[in-house]
């Protein structure tokens, strides 16, 4: 019996959302991956300078996207 797992990941570039469901294929096999990109805003600049700041962005989409969406998995990069 396959189980589908729903990731949200925090931007609509098709690399990071391949990306996502590629590495969550990896680690749950015997799962259907559903990953869907959406617009979250990270709060920071675009190019984030930084370590922090990129750490910072990736929690504040992450952070909207649980706080708006309904999935298995949150991610953001």
């Amino acid at each position: 019996m396959s189980y589908s797992l729903k990731i949200v990941v925090g931007s609509k570039n098709p690399v990071k959302i391949n990306a996502a469901k590629r590495i969550f294929a990896m680690y749950f096999p015997e799962h259907e991956i559903d990953c869907q990109g959406v617009d979250a805003p990270s709060n920071v600049p675009d190019q984030p300078i930084g370590e922090e700041q990129t750490r910072i962005g990736a929690q504040n989409r992450v952070t909207f996207c649980k706080n708006t969406y309904k999935a298995d998995y949150y991610c953001a990069m």
